[in-house]
């Protein structure tokens, strides 16, 4: 902890930034939370813990591989945000709050649904309807996305057994695994566990998990991706940007699919570089999926470079869990 006195913002900040390139190397990043203390009567394990929660905040970027971020009133009311979200998850998944949805995947050559992507939209009682993205990221900084992951695929092979105990035919569907579940060694097995006890095949399962978190664990990716496909579950590279994995290690890894970012087809890339990450796909022998698909030239476009999958408003909208299964 630092006391330190200034005249202003820009004066504090251009000390730091020349305290932090003192004290450490281009190689490591470093972090200064920061509460200006206007009262002298503030008990300094307050400031303390008020610039600790500043740190906490995921709008700040790094300059120069250092960080100041500064606590506000707004900080407060997000914490107090997030510990309610917290104290209320499991009376949630009680009380059935959690819905799940499915984004819908198409086959491009027949234009057929095919495939589903899972996520869960919480009915808060008092906040209302929260998407993912409000509430994903809290969960994951408090240690409590795998339970939610857990509930999520549970919800799923009941009714897929549901439906399978009529007699009926069920599509593959996808969950998302985040970061945490990966610092568990063997957090593959709890999910296979779920799917035994309901007796689900292996083809109607498969797991999507990020190329920046396979890129931190490329040391045991072959293990992670052979367990999931010991299950007979299938292996999707979601969100893929290019960014981590080596062709080389992209090659080597056996990934049954890889979904591409929904930033491609907003301009962001030339179609020649969308046309060669297609190519990249069908080299490492995985299924292309694009999704944020918006127009019929676009469906046009991808159908002509071969890619295999996409979903997008072009499509449909999303649907409920059950509404998806019951669609044949």
């Amino acid at each position: 902890m630092i006391l330190m006195k200034c005249e202003g913002e820009k004066q504090l900040e251009e000390r730091l930034m020349r305290i932090g390139k003192c004290i450490i190397d281009t190689n490591f990043k470093m972090e200064f939370g920061i509460c200006i203390i206007r009262d002298l009567t503030m008990d300094l394990k307050v400031a303390k813990e008020r610039a600790r929660m500043a740190l906490r905040n995921e709008c700040n970027s790094p300059r120069d591989n250092i960080i100041i971020a500064y606590y506000d009133v707004n900080l407060l009311e997000k914490a107090l945000f997030e510990k309610k979200l917290e104290n209320t998850m499991y009376r949630a998944f009680r009380n059935g709050e959690f819905k799940i949805f499915v984004e819908p995947r198409y086959n491009l050559k027949t234009r057929a649904l095919c495939n589903g992507d899972a996520y869960a939209v919480w009915e808060h009682p008092e906040k209302g309807t929260l998407m993912p993205e409000q509430y994903v990221g809290i969960f994951e900084r408090r240690g409590l996305i795998m339970c939610l992951d857990s509930f999520i695929f549970e919800e799923i092979c009941k009714k897929i057994k549901e439906h399978l105990d009529k007699g009926r035919a069920c599509m593959s569907i996808s969950i998302k695994l985040h970061r945490n579940h990966f610092n568990a060694t063997d957090f593959i097995n709890k999910f296979k566990r779920i799917k035994e006890r309901y007796g689900i095949p292996g083809e109607c399962i498969a797991f999507r998990i990020s190329e920046g978190i396979l890129y931190e664990r490329i040391y045991q990716i072959d293990k992670i991706i052979s367990s999931i496909h010991e299950m007979g579950a299938v292996c999707i590279i979601d969100e893929y940007r290019g960014r981590y994995l080596p062709l080389e290690v992209l090659c080597r890894i056996h990934i049954d699919s890889i979904k591409f970012s929904p930033d491609f087809l907003k301009g962001n890339l030339p179609n020649d570089m969308i046309e060669a990450l297609i190519k990249i796909a069908k080299g490492a022998k995985a299924k292309a999926i694009m999704p944020g698909v918006s127009s019929q030239s676009q469906i046009a476009y991808l159908n002509q470079i071969a890619c295999d999958e996409a979903k997008g408003d072009a499509f449909a909208k999303n649907i409920s869990l059950d509404e998806y299964i019951n669609i044949f």
